[in-house]
């Protein structure tokens, strides 16, 4: 299945094959979770590929992600609602419902930092996320660590439900472990684009197949194994 064309407005040629696939596979996905985007910024592009029901975090200038996130819709689809709740980094959300072409999406986006998902209560994500995503996890805010910190990676793919997915860029599964041993699987690998400062890694799709009690022990372990400090 292919998605509308006002889908590719933002993606690069470079990128469009390895997006196509991540489309069919996620459209086989029949859940009302939402998609959970950790350090989104302002990339609304990439996460309509993923779901209708956005969540996004990123404490890094979130006024201007909003800003630039209105400006995309503006031009590729229709905005039918926008409400800002109280004040971002504050606790507070900007949410926003669309359409581009005939589909509906309802975005929440809040400023807050990503390692607090699985601590804070975002009533979002309590009954769970259909899809992780996350393209380079170092942190652009001082006093924030990575979301690929064991602690903090292992919370979120909790999160996601069986036959769920994560997707990601130069925020590996696993370092030196299998990663069915946390209970994924590899769906696909191609380009995506992000600011990054590792040119070439390439985007990578897992499917959740079954959950593993003990995963932040395992990532804690892999972790270690792969040369970092704790």
């Amino acid at each position: 299945m292919d998605p509308p064309s006002e889908f590719l407005e933002f993606i690069y040629d470079e990128e469009l094959p390895f997006m196509l696939k991540v489309y069919d596979e996620l459209n086989k996905l029949n859940s009302d979770l939402p998609v959970l985007y950790a350090g989104s910024a302002g990339d609304i592009e990439h996460a309509i590929f993923l779901g209708k029901n956005l969540v996004f975090f990123d404490n890094h200038l979130p006024e201007e992600s909003v800003r630039e996130i209105i400006n995309k819709i503006s031009r590729i689809g229709k905005i039918e609602s926008k409400e800002m709740m109280g004040e971002l980094k504050k606790g507070g959300k900007f949410i926003m419902k669309f359409k581009i072409a005939d589909q509906s999406f309802h975005l929440t986006f809040y400023g807050e930092d990503a390692t607090t998902v699985g601590i804070t209560s975002y009533p979002e994500l309590e009954n769970g996320i259909s899809v992780y995503f996350v393209k380079v996890p170092y942190p652009r805010e001082g006093n924030t660590q990575s979301i690929r910190y064991p602690a903090h990676f292992a919370r979120a793919l909790k999160l996601i439900e069986v036959g769920g997915y994560y997707l990601e860029k130069e925020c590996p599964l696993a370092f030196k472990l299998d990663i069915e041993k946390l209970g994924f699987r590899k769906i696909a690998e191609g380009e995506i684009y992000a600011l990054s400062i590792k040119w070439g890694e390439k985007g990578n799709l897992y499917k959740k197949v079954r959950d593993v009690a003990d995963i932040e022990k395992l990532l804690i372990e892999d972790y270690i194994a792969a040369g970092f400090d704790m």
